[in-house]
């Protein structure tokens, strides 16, 4: 189940980057075409010229020249098209320059480090003839950018180029993002295996403790139910015997039914804490004279373990919820007094250090660091093979109401101080 969740935030995480990633890299295309056509088209138009400016020769079919490595002269600088003398805006596309008369035939072809076929001119031409006003565009079907411009007398004058390096810009424009795609969806899909684990990582946290709960659960039920369903067929074994002679059997059924009352209760209250149905009661209240009662009520508990219980409580006022913060004390109370041996003592203590902060310290074994690090894990006891005496779920429910109530629940333990539970508010 994990592993699918993990795939699926993968599988959600590179689906929405990649459609961002490939709007913004359609823009990037888009843009980059855009701004090599107007400016190509820009280039054109730039170089319009009167029609006087042109010299009154037929047109001469394109002849095939001999390679020479000197460059082609500037059309601009021969025939007066742009001032060179950087007046005018500078032209760096070979072009052809062609002039139609009203009827659209061709009278005059000149060149500018580029030359047009026959063919091509005609269909130019034709297109051409049609223009009614000042038009640049590209004709895609022939490879061509024009701008014509439309004279009084119909004479039109046009500037062409190829459209080599629009298409060159948006080819690089393509390549460029397909690799940025790629490159990109190869960090992506790791950063997100990456994330899907840290996302995954509480939850799969959660799963193992709550099949370790169950687990454990389900162990701490089975073995009061063991002895209740052996008691129960002892008696059934003995139907002569008076409720006398068989009281030890129900005694000891009762007593595991206690237990088992109790360990549910306790999961209940977990239950309840988990799924946030706790709600506090916020008023303010004297946290020493709440202590000190609690201390009152345990007295009787020690005295029979011959542990000697006392409370060093000042009077301060807290706000929080005085039958859970009871209910806290109470738990590190029972705790102090299970694991306390004969002849130990426990202190509660109370100051207003860091507004108002309760300790409870009991003497005896220190407890180990690997036993600290799970003290309020649910079910565990330091020694589950002999310890009975409790559920393993008293310090986890404490630290589930602290938290509820915002208190700061911590653990100390050494040969010299003993183990020190302390709530600050």
């Amino acid at each position: 189940m994990l592993k699918k969740l993990k795939r699926k935030i993968v599988y959600i995480n590179v689906s929405l980057v990649s459609v961002v990633m490939i709007a913004a890299l359609a823009v990037f295309c888009v843009n980059n075409y855009t701004s090599a056509r107007s400016e190509l088209l820009a280039s054109l138009q730039s170089v319009g010229v009167p029609l006087d400016a042109l010299p009154d020769e037929p047109r001469q079919p394109p002849e095939e020249e001999e390679e020479d490595d000197a460059p082609e002269p500037v059309l601009g600088e021969k025939r007066g098209l742009f001032k060179p003398d950087g007046a005018g805006p500078k032209f760096s596309v070979a072009y052809v320059a062609v002039v139609l008369d009203a009827q659209g035939d061709v009278e005059t072809v000149s060149e500018n480090g580029a030359s047009i076929d026959e063919d091509t001119l005609d269909a130019c031409a034709a297109l051409l003839q049609e223009a009614e006003n000042d038009a640049s565009d590209i004709l895609h079907t022939l490879g061509v950018a024009y701008h014509v411009r439309v004279l009084p007398d119909g004479t039109r004058i046009a500037t062409l180029a190829d459209t080599a390096m629009v298409t060159s810009a948006l080819q690089r424009s393509l390549l460029t993002s397909l690799l940025l795609y790629a490159g990109s969806m190869v960090v992506i899909v790791l950063l997100s295996m990456g994330l899907a684990r840290l996302a995954v990582k509480p939850t799969e946290q959660a799963w193992t403790q709550q099949r370790q709960f169950l687990a454990d659960a389900s162990h701490e039920l089975k073995t009061p139910l063991t002895v209740i369903l052996a008691n129960n067929d002892i008696l059934l074994a003995h139907p002569e015997d008076t409720l006398g002679e068989q009281r030890r059997w129900l005694e000891s059924t009762g007593e595991e039914a206690a237990h088992m009352k109790g360990l549910i209760d306790r999961m209940l209250t977990l239950a309840r804490s988990d799924e946030e149905k706790l709600a506090p009661v916020i008023a303010e209240f004297d946290l020493g004279e709440l202590a000190q009662g609690c201390v009152l009520t345990f007295e009787p508990v020690a005295f029979e373990k011959a542990v000697a219980l006392t409370g060093d409580t000042q009077s301060v006022t807290v706000r929080s919820d005085r039958a859970m913060v009871a209910q806290i004390i109470q738990i590190l109370l029972d705790n102090a007094v299970k694991y306390t041996e004969k002849g130990g003592e426990i202190v509660l203590n109370v100051s207003a250090q860091g507004g108002g902060t309760l300790s409870v310290k009991n003497t005896g074994e220190p407890i180990p660091p690997e036993v600290l690090a799970h003290l309020f894990d649910r079910f565990y006891r330091a020694d589950k093979a002999r310890d009975r005496s409790g559920y393993g779920l008293g310090l986890a429910i404490a630290k589930s109401i602290a938290d509820t109530l915002k208190i700061k629940l911590s653990v100390q333990s050494d040969a010299v101080s003993g183990t020190v539970f302390t709530l600050r508010f």
